[in-house]
């Protein structure tokens, strides 16, 4: 008769250690009676807790929401403390492959708040606003606007800026400028 000791079965059970295949066929013999090589391989399966193309679909659909590219989501990532690269995110993507702990990757990810359109919409056009009002309280036209804040004479740009269709890329330092020029 096959014997186990008692820790090795409480091991098993809370699955903190695995069982060689002999030891295992043996052990399902002695439970269920005869059992297949067949069967004896899938018991030793463990599920995933993900599937490959679930976790690809979110971490899609993550970087869609941030607006990033797989180098910027990487970057984040790493931040959080999982070390990645913009292949390793290719290959989770991809499904060719899980990260280590994905149920924990997938909780930080949720812990990063996505920057909405309307958030960004409204600081477009919170900047328009202060820039037009800078602008007419100097007796600005828009061109002489431009030269003052350093930028090129594209007349469109500073149009595009009041109106919040646009925000500068450069937005803090325009404020700066505009704070010194008083």
């Amino acid at each position: 008769m096959f014997q186990l000791p008692e820790s090795t079965f409480q091991s098993i059970e809370v699955l903190r250690s695995t069982i060689s295949q002999p030891a295992l066929g043996e052990i399902l013999r002695l439970i269920r009676g005869p059992v297949s090589d067949k069967q004896v391989a899938h018991a030793k399966l463990r599920s995933r807790p993900i599937e490959p193309q679930a976790l690809a679909a979110l971490l899609r659909d993550w970087r869609k929401l941030h607006r990033i590219n797989r180098r910027q989501a990487a970057a984040k990532l790493t931040a959080m403390g999982f070390f990645t690269t913009d292949r390793t995110i290719w290959v989770w993507e991809s499904a060719r492959a899980l990260p280590n702990q994905p149920l924990v990757l997938l909780e930080k990810l949720k812990d990063i708040p996505p920057k909405t359109e309307p958030q960004r919409q409204e600081t477009a056009q919170e900047f328009g606003k202060i820039l037009r009002q800078w602008r007419r309280k100097r007796g600005l036209n828009q061109r002489e606007a431009l030269a003052l804040l350093g930028e090129n004479d594209d007349k469109g740009k500073i149009s595009r800026w009041e109106s919040g269709k646009q925000i500068p890329r450069n937005r803090s330092g325009l404020l700066a400028k505009m704070g010194d020029a008083k």
